[in-house]
């Protein structure tokens, strides 16, 4: 019975190689923290793809990466150039582009390949699927696209020192220290 089990996972397996090269993500993360971790976010449509293929053992061609020239819409953050260049290198994590797809991309340069990536379990999505991440990014103030610090320093110490380390910070607002 076992030795039954174990042949059909190992049969379901060989049958269906696109379950098994799924995708796992353990959860995707909120709006504001693929915001500040991406660095380029931005809306724009796929003008033109280039398939990388490779033969299969089988004899058929299968897709082992793409290129996609993407022009920019919408810019939320670091989006400079009016069209970027994606590459996705086959993976079953990597993003499909087809010509004319628009999507919401939360995007990371790669310096080796001289171009722009997502990753799978980011939250970069066709178009039709980003309405809650707009409402969000398109609701920004100007303020939010800006890099800035806020908090409070204090010291512990039973003898706190006078804190001298914050005298170059006069172009931060508010910036204070307290003993």
């Amino acid at each position: 019975m076992k030795a039954a089990l174990i042949s059909l996972a190992f049969l379901t397996v060989l049958i269906s190689p696109r379950l098994a090269m799924a995708c796992s993500c353990g959860r995707t993360p909120a709006v504001c923290e693929s915001l500040a971790a991406a660095e380029a976010v931005f809306v724009g449509t796929v003008t033109r793809v280039e398939n990388k293929t490779v033969k299969a053992p089988e004899g058929q061609e299968a897709i082992a990466g793409q290129t996609a020239y993407v022009q920019v819409e919408e810019s939320f953050k670091g989006a400079k150039e009016t069209a970027m260049i994606f590459r996705s290198y086959g993976s079953s994590c990597d993003a499909t582009y087809k010509e004319g797809q628009r999507w919401l991309f939360y995007a990371y340069f790669n310096k080796d390949d001289k171009a722009w990536q997502v990753y799978g379990c980011d939250r970069s999505t066709l178009l039709d699927g980003a309405a809650d991440d707009l409402l969000y990014l398109r609701n920004l103030p100007a303020s939010a696209q800006k890099t800035r610090i806020s908090g409070e320093v204090r010291n512990s110490a039973s003898k706190p020192k006078k804190l001298d380390s914050f005298a170059n910070m006069r172009s931060c607002t508010n910036a204070s220290s307290r003993n």
